[in-house]
């Protein structure tokens, strides 16, 4: 665990740089893809616990998935760094294998 929650420490801040890029460069499809996953949250629980949250608890469980968002995207860099390390051995420096391994970024 404690080499991954380095990974971890390592990547959180660009995460979420990374997520805000993808929210913006892609708010059609997140909001198209939210809409369909409310429609099928709904067909499956129409009385839901979702419509009797109050603000408190919208932004808790707001936080919370923003949260494991991050988790992922510092995975997923933490990953894309060790690719790119691995195959670019004339990297100069750190920072330089960082800035390559952010051009590659897709989800």
């Amino acid at each position: 665990m404690n080499e991954h929650l380095a990974d971890f420490d390592r990547h959180a801040t660009q995460a979420v740089e990374i997520l805000i890029d993808l929210l913006e460069s892609n708010r059609a499809t997140v909001i198209a893809l939210a809409r369909a996953r409310f429609i099928r949250g709904f067909d499956m629980y129409p009385e839901g616990r979702l419509f009797s949250f109050g603000t408190n608890r919208l932004t808790q469980e707001t936080l919370e998935e923003l949260a494991d968002a991050v988790v992922y995207t510092a995975r997923k860099q933490a990953q894309i760094l060790r690719q790119a390390q691995r195959s670019d051995s004339r990297a100069e420096s750190d920072k330089e294998v960082r800035l390559s391994a952010s051009r590659h970024w897709l989800y």
